[in-house]
């Protein structure tokens, strides 16, 4: 089954399945066109006999109840079809590949058999189409949801290397089937249906489960693929009907004579009889008469149908080709231009890194020459130190020595002047001594 988001016709109000958080929960918006609930209820007459294969718990038999509908279910799971009792008439728990259809309804007649999001989940649903036509009424259709596994997105993942299974949607791991719009008539047309009219539920790239990266691929692409009707269906949902009319017996099954030609009335058998019998005859003959202008009519549509699509196929490739054509040579062109870019961008570096080269041997021969230039220097300077340290020493050992001997001079001058004082000289020279001071004096003043 596909998973749907809807929004409720009521809002607030919950369907049932949505209260349980069963699988698949969904509101049903009768305003939205897009989606293959709202189409199988609005392609139901009001007070028709349905029987929904797969009724889950019951939203879809809940809204045809509502429109005067007698619905009858399938369902597998007991939870869900406990809950679609409420809505529906009746109830069949089961597999619809395991039930026999016909005896389990006692013969009764639908005007529609619903098959919405259920085919893809059957191992044979050829089989389950089968069922179906033998509880149709004379003018019953089958109405039928069918996820497309072509869908744009599916197909960029598997560009992109990928096919991932989701836990709802076109993947859905529980599928074991799937179809594109050629599988869909196929197996409509393998098992006797004809059908009336296949719509298409779309979707965008964007819209779907399935995470694409769109920026991983060209525009051009994405337009292509956006341009195929069939990239953007995401269901197809089917209206046919079964060729020839729905539960007619097939001849074989009509009891005939004993022996060919052999009449009625040798069995014990009345001449009224013998004509009902003819009668019976003839209605199946014309029956199968009917049958098979019906399937001539279906294939000569079918023919005209292939022959327009052979048409749009062609036109299409040719128109892809052409695209595809154009695409292939604005790439060589622009791997050209990239190319002398890229050549040019090459040129460029290989003349900067030998100017740069250049450059770091004159800097590396400058910075050697600077280099042994503060050597030399520093060892001139290095010598002058020494010489200057040779001299300060031995001016102080001078230094030291005139210390000495002006030391021994003053003790002399000392010893001289204790001498000298006290002595007739010394008395004799004090007016000479006094003049010279009152001399100094007058010339400091001056």
């Amino acid at each position: 089954m596909i998973a749907v988001e809807e929004e409720s016709v009521q809002p607030g109000v919950q369907s049932p399945v949505q209260a349980t958080g069963l699988r698949y929960a969904g509101r049903i918006d009768l305003n939205n066109s897009n989606h293959p609930h709202t189409m199988a209820i609005l392609e139901v007459r009001p007070g028709s006999r349905v029987l929904d294969i797969g009724c889950a718990a019951g939203d879809v038999a809940r809204i045809l109840s509502q429109r005067g509908c007698s619905v009858w279910g399938v369902e597998s799971d007991r939870v869900a079809a406990e809950l679609a009792r409420a809505y529906c008439k009746r109830v069949v728990v089961g597999d619809v590949a395991d039930l026999d259809l016909e005896a389990t309804l006692a013969g009764t007649a639908f005007d529609a058999v619903l098959f919405l999001d259920v085919l893809e989940h059957l191992l044979d649903p050829a089989a389950a189409l089968r069922k179906a036509a033998r509880v149709l009424a004379a003018d019953g259709k089958v109405l039928a949801s069918i996820p497309n596994v072509a869908h744009g997105a599916v197909r960029l993942q598997l560009l992109g290397g990928r096919f991932r299974y989701t836990d709802a949607g076109l993947l859905d791991r529980t599928h074991v089937k799937f179809f594109d719009s050629a599988g869909v008539e196929e197996l409509f047309k393998s098992t006797g249906y004809l059908i009336e009219e296949c719509r298409r539920v779309t979707r965008s790239l964007e819209e779907t489960e399935i995470r694409v990266d769109l920026d991983a691929f060209p525009p051009e692409l994405l337009e292509m693929i956006s341009r195929d009707p069939e990239a953007l269906t995401y269901q197809f949902f089917v209206i046919a009907r079964p060729i020839g009319g729905a539960r007619r017996a097939p001849i074989d099954a009509r009891p005939l004579p004993a022996r060919p030609g052999e009449p009625p009335e040798s069995q014990g058998e009345s001449g009224t009889e013998l004509a009902s019998y003819l009668k019976g005859e003839v209605a199946s003959l014309e029956a199968v008469l009917d049958q098979v202008r019906c399937e001539r009519e279906a294939l000569l549509r079918e023919r005209e149908t292939l022959h327009s699509l052979l048409d749009r196929q062609r036109a299409e490739t040719a128109s892809e080709r052409e695209t595809l054509r154009s695409l292939l040579d604005r790439q060589r062109a622009e791997t050209a231009s990239e190319r002398q870019r890229i050549s040019r961008i090459l040129s460029g570096s290989i003349q900067l890194m030998n100017r740069l080269e250049a450059s770091r041997v004159e800097i590396e021969e400058a910075s050697r020459a600077k280099i042994e230039e503060a050597i030399d220097a520093r060892d001139v300077a290095s010598r002058a130190l020494a010489t200057v340290t040779r001299e300060r020493d031995a001016c102080r050992k001078d230094i030291k020595r005139l210390a000495r001997q002006v030391a021994d001079l003053s003790a002399g001058l000392v010893r001289q002047r204790e001498a000298f004082h006290g002595t007739f000289s010394w008395r004799v020279t004090r007016p000479v001594r006094a003049v010279a001071r009152l001399a100094r004096t007058l010339v400091g003043r001056k």
